[in-house]
């Protein structure tokens, strides 16, 4: 005859309590890896927006130029820039500000003289037609550029008002040279919140005329969660040879990189030199590893940036102007 034993009431807690134990445990392993996986998905998800931004601000500047703007006339690079009240532009904080301006194709180039504070076509027929009203570009015989808001054209006489329009940093006088209508883009951080995020923002000037003045209305969203947006300008100028030498360090032939763009360029380095453009954004996303980690994107003052709790995505890009205008070996 078989005797049954049955669970004593001691052993029946022991064998509950060590169940309690293993679940408990592998319900922390699961929702440990969990975590795990919802932080990778996050990292991934991130690469994959610094990338597609970093694509999209290269095909922008793509765009820059067309007749009568070569390259170095038609992009402009604030670097490190302040608060700009003139224009109501904000404080970059450490990062950059960058203006495209590009042709509108099929349009006429006029040849004008400055007449006060208009512009008169000097060819006969008259150059100037009813469409030429909005952002313009008066590229001076000197070769400076300077962006105009063109307004109540004059076919009589041949004129056209030209207040001062989107783009140049610093102001420029009018001057005879060739006109032209644009479009003008001035892509801009927008500091937000205290953890070192920005917007980056897209500000296209518009009104009849344009005023030069940054309005909420002409503002878009570019991309959010940014952390650091940073532009180095390469210029075929030591020797001038058709390669643009980058080695990180301020003797190369890139300015932006290791060192400061100045307002005024070194006397070595003529505008028209101007070949390829490097673009660097960090963009960020909260997460649990892999954080509190500095990054350092071209010359960026100090360790760069170090959001905290925050993992990075840096990425950069170079690319060549496609209006340069130019023969090179």
């Amino acid at each position: 005859m078989i005797k049954h034993r049955a669970f004593t009431l001691l052993e029946m807690m022991v064998a509950l309590a060590m169940a309690g134990i293993i679940a408990a445990a592998a319900v922390g392993a699961g929702m440990a890896i969990n975590r795990v996986m919802v932080d990778t998905r996050r990292r991934a998800t991130v690469w994959d927006e610094a990338k597609r931004l970093e694509e999209a601000l290269l095909s922008r500047v793509q765009e820059a130029g067309g007749d009568p703007m070569a390259s170095f006339q038609s992009v402009f690079v604030e670097d490190n820039c302040v608060a700009d009240g003139t224009r109501n532009l904000p404080d970059c904080a450490g990062a950059d500000r960058l203006t495209i301006l590009a042709a509108k194709p099929g349009l006429p180039v006029c040849a004008v003289e400055v007449l006060g504070a208009v512009l008169k076509g000097v060819a006969s027929p008259c150059c100037i037609t009813a469409d030429f009203v909005g952002p313009a570009v008066l590229v001076r015989d000197d070769g400076v550029a300077v962006t105009v808001s063109l307004h109540n054209p004059n076919l009589a006489s041949c004129q056209v008002n030209a207040p001062p329009g989107q783009g140049n940093p610093t102001p420029q006088a009018l001057g005879d040279g060739k006109l032209a209508l644009i479009t003008a883009q001035t892509i801009f951080p927008r500091p937000k919140g205290a953890n070192g995020e920005y917007e980056l923002m897209l500000w296209t000037d518009s009104g009849s005329p344009a005023n030069g003045l940054v309005d909420e209305v002409e503002l878009g969203l570019f991309a959010d969660r940014v952390y650091d947006f940073q532009i180095a300008l390469g210029y075929d100028s030591a020797p001038e040879d058709g390669d643009v030498v980058d080695n990180g360090t301020t003797t190369d032939e890139w300015l932006g990189n290791a060192e400061p763009i100045p307002a005024t360029l070194p006397a070595s380095i003529a505008p028209s030199q101007l070949r390829m453009i490097d673009i660097a954004v960090a963009v960020g996303t909260r997460a649990e590893q892999f954080t509190n980690i500095a990054t350092k994107l071209h010359n960026r003052s100090g360790v760069g940036v170090n959001p905290t709790n925050v993992y990075l995505a840096p990425t950069r890009g170079q690319i060549a102007f496609r209006n340069l205008n130019i023969s090179v070996p």
